[in-house]
């Protein structure tokens, strides 16, 4: 029947709402602890920092700003491997 393809669609599901998650946990961090060291230090953050900065174009300006002058400080002050 429909079982290998009803797991490869959860999969993608489950990944696209996985990411989604980490995106909004990263979005959340960045806006209101830009200065945290787990952040600042994460290697898993900058690879979601494309994906916040398009969420940030449908968010309300205020939040847009301190979410993105986040992201700068972070990246201002990031090891060089993120670069």
């Amino acid at each position: 029947g429909l079982g290998w393809i009803d797991m490869m669609g959860g999969a993608a599901f489950g990944l696209l709402e996985g990411a989604g998650l980490v995106t909004i946990c990263i979005i959340v961090s960045i806006a209101f602890f830009p200065k945290s060291d787990w952040v600042a230090e994460s290697r898993l953050t900058p690879m979601f920092f494309s994906l916040c900065d398009q969420a940030m174009d449908m968010s309300p300006s205020d939040i847009a700003k301190r979410v993105r002058d986040g992201m700068a400080e972070i990246q201002a002050h990031s090891p060089p491997w993120f670069q």
